[in-house]
């Protein structure tokens, strides 16, 4: 199901962050983060980029609230399973109001 591979969508712009190892969040990481899960979330068109901005950019804020780029970076060097299960507890609640958005606009 395409919500449940939203959770993983944090992972895509981790290469970035392997190059670019600091403890705060530059403004060129935030949009290639940004442009890469608006993108790989509005693939297939059941997502609008609206949803999907929103989704994405509370994702963000989780994360960077929770996780500088350094451990951002070293949950990356975890392997994809674990990497993306620590990223979907970390985005949950965004994955949540996601769902329900969609559940919404459904009925």
């Amino acid at each position: 199901m395409k919500i449940i591979l939203l959770s993983a969508l944090a992972l895509l712009p981790l290469s970035v962050l392997a190059q670019n190892k600091q403890k705060t969040y530059t403004e060129e990481f935030k949009k290639e983060f940004m442009d890469a899960c608006v993108g790989s979330a509005t693939e297939g068109g059941d997502i609008s980029e609206k949803m999907a901005k929103e989704y994405c950019a509370c994702s963000f804020e989780l994360l960077s609230k929770k996780y500088t780029m350094d451990e951002v970076t070293a949950i990356s060097e975890k392997g994809e399973e674990e990497s993306a299960l620590i990223m979907r507890a970390a985005t949950q609640p965004c994955l949540d109001e996601l769902v329900k958005k969609l559940k919404k606009n459904k009925d």
